[in-house]
């Protein structure tokens, strides 16, 4: 009988032994778990910090290419009108100068 309670004790401590084994690697794997997700919460808010950025880039680049475009529009409107005056003028003055050199025969 002795042999049994002996044994049983021994048991008992195994147990709380274990119990104890397997509380600590719980712990400890908690731990990591509570890393881990801080670190990927971490990344999460950088990326939308990130993402942020980028959107402001792209709308901003949206604008500009806009705005390129409208003072663009304009500028080229104004070339073809100036190269339009500049041919008109040509045209004045080619006439105005045959029109003095007939006088000059006269």
């Amino acid at each position: 009988m002795n042999r049994n309670s002996s044994n049983s004790v021994i048991l008992q401590q195994k147990i709380i032994h274990l119990q104890s084994e397997l509380s600590k690697y719980k712990s400890i794997q908690k731990e990591k778990l509570l890393l881990e997700n801080q670190y990927l919460k971490e990344q999460i808010s950088n990326l939308r910090s990130e993402n942020e950025l980028l959107k402001q880039q792209f709308v901003s680049s949206n604008i500009e290419e806009a705005t390129e475009k409208r003072s663009a529009e304009p500028i080229k409107k104004m070339e073809e009108k100036r190269a339009n005056k500049e041919a008109v003028v040509l045209e004045n003055g080619w006439f105005f100068h045959n029109l003095i050199h007939e006088k000059k025969k006269k």
